[in-house]
């Protein structure tokens, strides 16, 4: 029941978005096309309280078994699944659930700006994991300077 729930509101949140800018439309048609610019931010073992409760109850009871992403990166996850993509991403993991897959650790913030194209003002690593301050939303503005340029050589 929840999960029909949480389907239902993405499809109404995705649709009002479309309808007031296309912006689920825009951005799918940027990461079709010029690939993911930057990762996303996903915690493994800790989902933030405003976004735990749409969760499956298995989750919220034990967060060990979860992975979140309620910061930055869930419109291009969205996108990523819809077409089955690889997406990269910047995992704080909480519960040790990928200490030892072979992923490669980051423990500053230097090194996990090399992981940007388009880079971030800064980074942030605290005990509630990575924070990106200051993103630039890349994809949309990829579409809108295309269209500048195409229209200024006219």
């Amino acid at each position: 029941m929840l999960l029909k729930k949480r389907l239902e509101l993405q499809t109404q949140y995705i649709k009002r978005l479309n309808d007031k800018n296309k912006f689920y439309i825009k951005l799918e048609q940027s990461i079709l096309k010029y690939g993911f610019d930057n990762p996303i931010l996903i915690q493994a073992g800790f989902c933030t309280d405003i976004y735990k409760k749409y969760l499956p109850e298995d989750h919220q009871r034990d967060l060990t078994k979860s992975l979140c992403c309620d910061r930055h990166g869930g419109s291009r996850l969205y996108v990523a699944q819809k077409h089955n993509l690889d997406i990269p991403c910047i995992i704080s993991d909480f519960v040790g659930r990928f200490v030892s897959s072979g992923y490669q650790e980051f423990n500053t913030q230097a090194e996990l700006m090399t992981l940007f194209k388009v880079r971030p003002k800064r980074i942030i690593i605290n005990e509630h994991g990575v924070h990106v301050c200051e993103p630039v939303h890349t994809h949309l503005e990829k579409e809108s300077t295309n269209t500048c340029l195409a229209n200024a050589r006219r």
